[in-house]
């Protein structure tokens, strides 16, 4: 595999997979690309990390999804992580001054250009599924499929909010500043850029607390605008917060392959 590094202006193409890492300032943004035939690329976001049994950038469920043999892949390590040794979920938020989810957007559209790959699709689970939705914002007419993701960071669990925002931002609760408000609620973050995206929300029926506290107001919210479509996709995967398992992810992104037209290998 063939290593590269830049700004994210410069988006190196190469024939084989390679690893690109961004120079984003005080943060460099790990990514993972795999060219491959076929007008959809797919962007990928990692849930959760554990820290001491996983090495850093992760890049989750690459191998399964080259077997659907979809398109192209971009999947995206949060640096975030980096900023403290503690931190097992960052939600590519980045820090104060860089705006995670705006640089990956950016260069998400020029990878796709360069691949030729007109149509997008973001998924994630969890906090990857938040991120998903975060960038996808960015992106005019992209696709989401986010698992069970958590949609408001202050609707989490306290003490991982709290890790990560002070890790990003150095304080503990954005409130409703409305700098960051954007950053931590994805719904926020769709209206106030007046996105035009589709997003496929999977949500597990057991998972209480994240359809009530994060499903529900997010649908909600971007019910005000009409340029988003929410799919809403029930799955029944037991009691909790549950990962969707490989079969689950072929069929549910197959099915958004199939209802946006890609052409696929």
């Amino acid at each position: 595999m063939v290593s590269c590094y830049g700004s994210t202006a410069e988006t190196p193409l190469l024939q084989g997979d390679f690893l690109a890492t961004y120079n984003l300032g005080s943060l460099v943004l790990p990514a993972l690309v795999i060219p491959a035939p076929g007008d959809t690329l797919t962007v990928m976001f990692h849930t959760a990390v554990d820290r001491a049994r996983v090495n850093l950038p992760l890049f989750q469920r690459v191998r399964y999804q080259r077997e659907l043999t979809a398109g192209p892949i971009v999947a995206f390590g949060d640096p975030t992580l980096d900023l403290s040794r503690e931190l097992r979920l960052g939600w590519y938020l980045g820090t104060e001054d860089i705006d995670l989810p705006r640089s990956i957007g950016a260069i998400v559209t020029r990878l796709a250009s360069s691949m030729d790959a007109y149509k997008i699709v973001l998924e994630g689970g969890s906090g990857g599924g938040f991120a998903a939705l975060q960038v996808g914002a960015h992106i005019p007419g992209s696709h989401v499929m986010a698992a069970n993701p958590q949609t408001d960071l202050r609707k989490y669990n306290v003490r991982a909010y709290r890790a990560a925002m002070t890790a990003s931002f150095g304080i503990k609760d954005a409130g409703s500043d409305p700098q960051l408000l954007p950053r931590i609620d994805a719904a926020e973050r769709i209206i106030s850029k007046d996105a035009t995206m589709s997003v496929t929300l999977v949500m597990n029926s057991g998972d209480i607390y994240h359809e009530r506290h994060h499903a529900a107001p997010f649908r909600k919210a971007v019910s005000k605008s009409s340029n988003v479509e929410i799919i809403d996709v029930p799955v029944d995967l037991g009691a909790g917060h549950q990962g969707i398992n490989n079969e689950l992810y072929g069929t549910i992104m197959t099915g958004i392959y199939d209802r946006i037209g890609s052409e696929r290998a």
